[in-house]
């Protein structure tokens, strides 16, 4: 359970940096900056505690987790400032993004095996994307009976439902603004910190070392729901809630070490309005204050009745899969293993392959639509939290299989994508044609492109062409990735051409310089209206390539590449 946590954990943060535009050299932004390099910080911090957890230190690694689910709270109120700090710009959907990765061919693995994780975990991250992907789908189309008899049983109403697929909807098909992008993110790290949240829960569980003495527990919360109940919002009172919450949960882990596990449903409510509090005092008081209250009821329940919950594991046996996809969802094979997309009625029809994925879980369930039906569940009763906690840190099997699905699809992302936004990237992992395992981008690049900017000997056309590309440079990255088609010339480069949704052609020349890695050469925006070679004249630069220049089509893309207009 805690490894599948982690790794999903990291699956949001690369979902999130996939997302989040980088910004102009011109234009420093600093707020905006200084937020994006914390996200890489918290990045690495989640890998360590990926190869920690094979360690025999619990102990340490319970406290690292603490520390960085800390670290997240403080970047849900960072992210608030940063949101109004990015420059702006429109990125494309998840939709789009999960396409890219479901059609690209073989998937590079460097940045992955740097960060620390293994060909077995990179082989769960990889055979989560399909199943990701199609559950939003399927919601696109809308919810079965199952689905709905499922929210309803959580409390949800038909208009609760209907709302729920419109959010969900839009989350997988919208494309934003930057701005939206970076606020969004604070739902993604606010999953996050849940997750993490569990996982320190579950490791206490199970590291209990008797602990001897008492713990002011009870006292603890009275005055932490005091503080909040007559709480004016300032800065003081933040802090009032911020020092009572912890002592809130560090009494509660006392009493769980001494044995006594009903205290984790305390330990809970305590570590996340403490987070609620680290938020509000780092940049978004009005979603830190919204967080606190939503415990607030939970934490009144705690105060005036002495009873704890029990505490007991769901064996596999008695927590059986149940399938939530709909009954036309694609044919699984007993066999695990590639399996072949034969249902029409599945509507994926840019992809040919998938890896196969075994039924979801109830526990999977709520996984996939959290962050959706989290406000509408909200202010947790202790009941529901207990519920909801109990299921979560009870069916580890489940869990850690789930997880590892959900960061799967959005890992790959951040390493598939990692130069979006507006400044020079040193190299990037992404090619769909499969041609190169890297391809860098040194000085010696940058310097031709700016000369040819500068170059008289060429038409005006082709020099705003070069400059365009030079004041954008992102698009190199960008030409690579949603690329139409590669072509190599006589004298052995390959020629990435990409055209946008609204006309915009981009072209891309690396040449290879062995052993998977490719050199850009240089990069521009096709501009220029006509084409001229050896006295003739094209229309399009595609007709030049291939009918006087003697370049050789080696791969095209065979769906479409939904990217920024």
């Amino acid at each position: 359970m805690k490894k599948g946590v982690v790794l999903s954990v990291v699956l949001i943060l690369v979902l999130m940096m996939c997302n989040i535009p980088v910004v102009s050299e011109k234009n420093p932004h600093r707020a905006y900056r200084e937020y994006r390099d914390s996200l890489c910080n918290l990045q690495q911090e989640v890998a360590r505690l990926h190869l920690e957890l094979h360690q025999k230190n619990s102990h340490a690694v319970y406290q690292h987790f603490l520390h960085a689910i800390e670290r997240t709270a403080t970047l849900i109120g960072e992210a608030e400032p940063a949101s109004h700090d990015v420059v702006e710009g429109m990125h494309f959907s998840v939709q789009g993004q999960l396409e890219l990765l479901l059609t690209s061919g073989p998937l590079t693995q460097n940045n992955l095996f740097n960060l620390g994780y293994t060909e077995e975990d990179i082989a769960d991250l990889t055979d989560s994307l399909a199943r990701y992907n199609d559950y939003y789908h399927h919601v696109t189309v809308g919810f079965t009976p199952e689905e709905r008899e499922r929210f309803h049983d959580l409390g949800l109403t038909d208009d609760d439902i209907a709302q729920l697929h419109t959010d969900i909807t839009d989350y997988y098909t919208g494309i934003r603004t930057y701005e939206e992008v970076v606020k969004q993110s604070q739902r993604e790290l606010l999953y996050i910190q849940i997750w993490l949240s569990l996982a320190a829960l579950k490791i206490l569980l199970e590291n209990q070392d008797k602990a001897k003495g008492t713990s002011d527990l009870m006292n603890a919360e009275e005055k932490l729901l005091e503080t909040i109940l007559n709480s004016s919002n300032d800065q003081k009172s933040l802090e009032k809630v911020k020092a009572y919450s912890k002592q809130v949960y560090k009494a509660a882990e006392h009493q769980i070490r001494k044995g006594e596990e009903g205290y984790f449903i305390d330990f809970f409510i305590g570590l996340q309005i403490h987070c609620g509090a680290l938020t509000a005092l780092h940049g978004d008081p009005e979603m830190g204050w919204a967080e606190v209250h939503s415990y607030t009821r939970a934490l009144k329940e705690c105060v005036t009745s002495p009873e704890r919950p029990t505490l007991s594991a769901v064996s596999e046996q008695e927590q059986p899969s149940k399938n939530i996809f709909p009954a036309n969802f694609a044919e699984q094979e007993e066999d695990s293993g590639n399996i072949e997309e034969t249902n029409e009625n599945n509507n994926r029809g840019w992809i040919t392959v998938l890896v196969k994925a075994s039924d979801a879980t109830d526990l999977e369930f709520m996984q996939i639509v959290y962050y959706f039906i989290r406000d509408v569940l909200m202010p947790w009763a202790q009941q529901k939290l207990i519920d909801f906690v109990k299921h979560c840190i009870t069916t580890g099997v489940e869990i850690a299989s789930f997880t590892i699905n959900v960061a799967g699809a959005i890992l790959l992302l951040i390493i598939t994508a990692p130069g979006v936004g507006g400044e020079w990237v040193h190299s990037f992992w992404y090619d769909p044609s499969s041609t190169f395992d890297e391809i860098v981008i040194d000085q010696d690049t940058k310097d031709r492109i700016l000369r040819q900017s500068k170059n008289k000997n060429l038409r005006e056309c082709e020099q705003d062409g070069y400059r365009e590309l030079y004041d954008h440079p992102d698009h190199i990255v960008d030409a690579v990735m949603c690329a139409a088609r590669l072509y190599q010339s006589p004298d052995g480069h390959y020629f990435f051409y990409e055209e946008k949704v609204l006309g915009d052609q981009w072209v891309v020349e690396v040449e290879d310089v062995g052993y998977g890695l490719g050199r850009v050469v240089e990069a521009y925006k096709v501009l220029c209206s006509d084409f001229e070679c050896h006295e003739e004249t094209y229309d399009t630069i595609i007709e030049k390539w291939e009918l006087c220049e003697s370049f050789v089509l080696k791969w095209s893309r065979s769906g479409s590449c939904i990217t920024w207009i």
